[in-house]
């Protein structure tokens, strides 16, 4: 490589799940809206707005409640389908 190349890695792009995959993930961890809300840093309001389609969330609101699933094992996809899946060995926390 010629020198002031940079070198690029990979980004795994991250997938922004739905308001409805949300909500299936609560469901496959058998957390309420409050639960998911203490998880995330959100309030319930913002949780429910968002599941309910009555309030648009931020990115960064999404990601958190993304992550607090993720943390527990649960895997969004939108590849062909848009599915929710939990996946107890990719868990980094209890649930």
């Amino acid at each position: 490589m010629d020198e002031g190349q940079s070198v690029t890695e990979p980004t795994t792009k991250r997938i922004v799940p739905t308001a409805a995959q949300i909500r299936a993930a609560r469901g496959f961890l058998g957390w309420s809206q409050e639960r998911l809300a203490l998880a995330s840093g959100v309030s319930r309001s913002t949780v429910e707005g968002f599941e309910q389609g009555k309030r648009a969330a931020k990115e960064e609101t999404i990601e958190r409640l993304a992550e607090a699933c993720e943390r527990r094992g649960i895997v969004f996809s939108n590849e062909t389908h848009q599915t929710v899946g939990l996946h107890p060995e990719k868990a980094l926390l209890p649930v």
